[in-house]
């Protein structure tokens, strides 16, 4: 017998959204069919209290929905996760995180460098088709 993952919508209590069952890559496509019916103005946290098993596919979903604002203000909480299961949703809440004031910014410098590289191996190019055509007519 299969322990099938569920995700019940609460309305009362802290939690908006109550997940069972077993969420792991077992059960992917239920787990993405879940997801996708979930309301995207539910807030509050995720209880994960009554979940058997996860696995990194399963945690995936979950960090999914927390990203999607679908559970929380900025990011979902999830509350009653047991220790085990608790260090893989930490690990992957980190994965993917990019501070958007550190994007890389261009340099007209190494922008022109660049142009001017691209421009010299195209000559390049076309002198030696050029010398090659000379070559051939002359042989």
């Amino acid at each position: 017998m299969t322990d099938l993952p569920s995700l019940i919508a609460n309305e009362q209590g802290p939690s908006a959204l109550m997940a069972r069952g077993a969420w792991t890559v077992a059960h992917v496509e239920r787990l993405e069919r879940l997801c996708a019916g979930v309301s995207a103005q539910r807030k509050g946290a995720i209880d994960l209290s009554g979940v058997t098993a996860l696995d990194t596919v399963g945690a995936w979903v979950f960090e999914k929905l927390a990203r999607s604002s679908v559970a929380g203000s900025p990011e979902a909480i999830f509350v009653g996760a047991s220790p085990s299961y608790s260090g893989l949703l930490r690990e992957v809440r980190e994965l993917n995180r990019q501070d958007r004031g550190s994007e890389r910014r261009e340099n007209p410098l190494v922008n022109r460098m660049t142009e001017m590289a691209r421009h010299f191996v195209a000559d390049g190019a076309a002198f030696l088709h050029m010398l090659g055509a000379i070559s051939f007519s002359l042989g």
